[in-house]
């Protein structure tokens, strides 16, 4: 929608560059952007389907029914945090994650923290993958996640998180789920949503961000979902500077490459064309001597092969453009001297090929006044 808008425009508005841009690009991009946001579009298409409703279920019975199976996940997480038993726990929200259901173990039974403690108890058949929680049912265990390739874990200062922190912000970063994982190693619980991941939190703090995110009616103010993101996933200064310094290389490069393509697409949209000018040019002699004349065949004109874009060629042929040639005699004393012809046009960027000819051969010499004796007969 917005390159069609951006067409519309450039053919409304005269913009060269920009308007071969788009008709260069717009082809391609009508194929590649459904295939390239594939994903994207699909969720949006769900998200059309379900119009009407934010949260599954609005009613009072489903909101008591969700806010169980929070306190559920959240007794859970704090007995496998001091046990220090790995789990990975999956909140579906809007986007369907039934592809990620197959993988796993169907079990479709009430969420419960005995039942979670069970499934994540080291060693069991199903501990060893993700948990999903759909309609407030543990609808299956031992699901299988995409791993995270943004590469933000690699980035932390602590690198201690294993697969389960990469598959909880893998999982949040192609859905709008919520992940809870709980480190196997240190007991650490953690919260992975939209591609960001919150770690170290406290039972507390956990359940107000569960309840931020999937119960909004319990939520102890209504803010937006970017604004639940920002209230508890704050981005602080030392993050913002240190993300610069990550990509500034990435930043640079891309802006030698935009910088590439609009020198391309305005030289590509208005290139330059060497020709002759049309009509000669006048040569204007400046500076000669009163006291000398010129001598012998003189040059008056001269030819010229200019190179300029193309818009600036309709300027010049219609001559709003003044182009001078000009001959300098300032100090040029009596006799036969080679001259050179200067080219003088005051817009840019017009560049000079070829004068013809480039200099030329001047007689100059000295008036003589004589008087003469005589009559005059009448």
């Amino acid at each position: 929608m917005i390159l069609v808008l951006v067409a519309l425009l450039t053919s409304l508005v005269n913009l060269p560059a920009l308007s071969w841009l788009i008709r260069t690009v717009l082809p391609a991009m009508v194929v590649a952007i459904p295939v390239i946001f594939a994903p994207e579009l699909r969720r949006a298409l769900e998200r059309i389907g379900r119009a009407g409703t934010f949260f599954r279920v609005s009613n009072k019975s489903g909101s008591q029914e969700i806010q169980q199976t929070i306190q559920a996940v959240v007794a859970a997480s704090a007995r496998l945090s001091a046990r220090q038993h790995g789990a990975l726990i999956i909140l579906e929200r809007f986007d369907h994650l039934d592809e990620y259901i197959r993988t796993g173990v169907l079990i479709q039974a009430e969420v419960t923290p005995e039942l979670l403690l069970q499934i994540f108890y080291p060693n069991t058949p199903l501990h060893d993958g993700a948990v999903i929680i759909s309609d407030n049912k543990i609808f299956a265990a031992a699901c299988v996640m995409p791993l995270s390739s943004s590469g933000i874990l690699a980035r932390s200062p602590e690198r201690q998180m294993g697969l389960r922190h990469r598959a909880a912000v893998g999982i949040s970063e192609v859905s709008d789920s919520i992940a809870v994982v709980v480190s196997e190693e240190t007991g650490a619980i953690s919260i992975a949503h939209a591609g960001r991941i919150i770690r170290r939190l406290d039972v507390e703090r956990l359940e107000n961000i569960l309840v931020a995110f999937y119960n909004p009616d319990k939520a102890p103010r209504k803010i937006s979902s970017s604004g639940i993101f920002l209230t508890f996933f704050p981005i602080r200064t030392s993050d913002m500077l240190r993300w610069l310094a990550t990509n500034l290389r990435t930043f640079l490069l891309a802006f030698a490459l935009a910088l590439v393509v609009w020198v391309t697409a305005v030289t590509a949209a208005n290139p330059d064309e060497t020709l002759t000018y049309p009509s000669p040019i006048p040569i204007e002699f400046i500076g000669q001597d009163p006291s000398l004349v010129m001598i012998g065949t003189v040059t008056r004109q001269v030819q010229v092969t200019l190179r300029a874009p193309q818009s600036i060629w309709q300027t010049l042929t219609s001559g709003e453009v003044p182009i001078h040639a000009i001959v300098d005699l300032t100090g040029v004393k009596a006799g036969t001297h080679t001259v050179v012809v200067q080219v003088q046009i005051a817009t840019q960027p017009i560049r000079i090929i070829s004068v013809t000819p480039a200099k030329f051969d001047l007689g100059l010499e000295q008036l003589v006044t004589m008087t003469l004796a005589g009559g005059i007969e009448l």
